[in-house]
């Protein structure tokens, strides 16, 4: 009785070993299809295909994971996989969308380079590109260098990086408008420069110094969610007015959202030591070639309308 058993289990391992190894070879991948839409897509589709021949060769098309096949081609950063696809009997079908270089954010004299979506490309000493846009950022710290390529930038611990995402996503044809752009976290703006020469400047102070974190947090999105209207402001100017001056969006004193065009950059700088004054503020003025420091008693929005 013992011997049956032995040999039933025997003959039924036999023939699931048989059964596995019919799969394997009437299944086995022989073909394999590579789609690549963008720009310069030739090194990607040669990178493409040899990570697909690498995932599927020798292998059957029931045993091959389609999670494993976009995991390889995610390592390289520009690969955006639109899909991947088993096509029954023996065939692999692959899209991928080649990321191209959009913005190079410049941190600590070093060029970070990520695609429209803001998703991290590159890291470089060099700003070896062409057809970007240069963000510069003044006096505010983010841990670009530790940021993974191939993902999203994390701002949503920095309110300006975040705001100038937002702002970007609002401007139609930015990639042939905006020539640069600077984030300026000391004096809490951002400056979006045209090709014409004009500049957005969107301007996150609170008029209200004792507001609160989540505030000047609000606030800061109800400027931000402004920009389209700021950018139509710019397209309604003169040809003269476009190539200087700049269309301002802030908060007024009412908390409301105003935007202004200004030949020349209103000056204006806070004291941080307040000791009590009230809304008192330290403002320089541009007389000339002079610089006149006054103390005046005004309301924040009217500093911004001169």
């Amino acid at each position: 009785m013992r011997y049956r058993k032995l040999v039933a289990i025997s003959t039924l391992v036999a023939f699931m070993l048989v059964v596995v190894l019919c799969l394997v070879w009437l299944f086995k991948v022989t073909e394999t299809e590579v789609i690549v839409s963008g720009e310069e897509v030739s090194s990607l589709y040669d990178y493409a295909n040899e990570t697909v021949d690498k995932c599927a060769e020798g292998k059957s098309i029931i045993f091959l994971s389609e999670k494993t096949i976009k995991d390889e081609l995610e390592k390289n950063p520009y690969a955006e996989v639109v899909s991947v696809k088993k096509i029954f009997p023996n065939k692999i079908s692959v899209e991928l969308k080649n990321r191209v270089e959009r913005f190079a954010y410049i941190s600590a004299g070093k060029y970070y380079f990520a695609d429209e979506n803001f998703v991290l490309l590159r890291k470089s000493e060099e700003f070896s590109a062409s057809n970007v846009i240069p963000v510069e950022i003044v006096g505010l710290q983010f841990d670009f260098e530790n940021s993974e390529l191939g993902k999203k930038l994390d701002f949503s611990s920095a309110d300006l990086l975040d705001y100038s995402v937002t702002i970007s996503d609002a401007i139609p044809d930015k990639f042939n408008l905006v020539k640069s752009v600077t984030v300026d976290g000391k004096k809490d703006r951002l400056y979006f420069a045209m090709v014409t020469g004009a500049s957005l400047e969107f301007r996150f102070g609170h008029p209200d110094y004792k507001a609160s974190k989540e505030e000047k947090r609000r606030a800061g999105e109800e400027i931000a969610s402004n920009a389209l209207n700021a950018y139509n402001r710019y397209l309604s100017l003169t040809e003269a007015e476009k190539s200087k001056g700049y269309v301002l969006c802030y908060l007024t004193d009412s908390l409301s959202v105003k935007i202004d065009y200004s030949e020349t950059e209103p000056q204006r700088e806070e004291n941080a030591e307040r000791k009590g004054c009230g809304n008192r503020r330290r403002f320089v003025e541009n007389n000339g070639n002079d610089s006149v420091t006054r103390h005046k008693l005004r309301p924040y929005s009217a500093l911004l309308r001169r």
